[in-house]
């Protein structure tokens, strides 16, 4: 995988890397969970 993502915006990175994956993306307080489907 390639891109240019922003650090400012860590969850359109777990969002690509899960679709590019197929991960599910778990979105808690201050965390950004990957885990296989």
């Amino acid at each position: 995988m390639t891109g240019v993502f922003s650090l400012s915006k860590p969850r359109a990175f777990a969002e690509a890397v899960g679709a590019a994956f197929n991960l599910r993306v778990i979105h808690e307080e201050n965390d950004v969970l990957l885990e296989k489907n």
